[in-house]
């Protein structure tokens, strides 16, 4: 049996032909297909086909995105510590 993953919501991108997210790829966002089961109510979505264990999906800021731009995914140098 192969085991689902859980994504925030704000990782799926509705395409028109399906779901979507941006994997991370050499430290470029690639436009990858999923298909989901469920949506819970606590803000995340259940992956069963798409994604491997480990691979590493933008969750935030995927609205200005394309396929193959360059993402930083070192967020904790910029990230603000208050």
């Amino acid at each position: 049996t192969k085991s689902a993953m859980l994504l925030p919501t704000t990782a799926l991108i509705d395409h028109g032909s399906g779901a979507m997210v941006f994997s991370i790829q050499d430290g470029h966002a690639r436009i990858r297909p999923v298909r989901t089961s469920a949506t819970l109510d606590v803000g995340q979505v259940e992956v069963v086909d798409g994604l491997a264990a480990g691979d590493e999906v933008v969750v935030f800021g995927t609205q200005q995105l394309s396929d193959g731009d360059p993402v930083d995914v070192h967020w904790q140098r910029w990230a603000r510590r208050d």
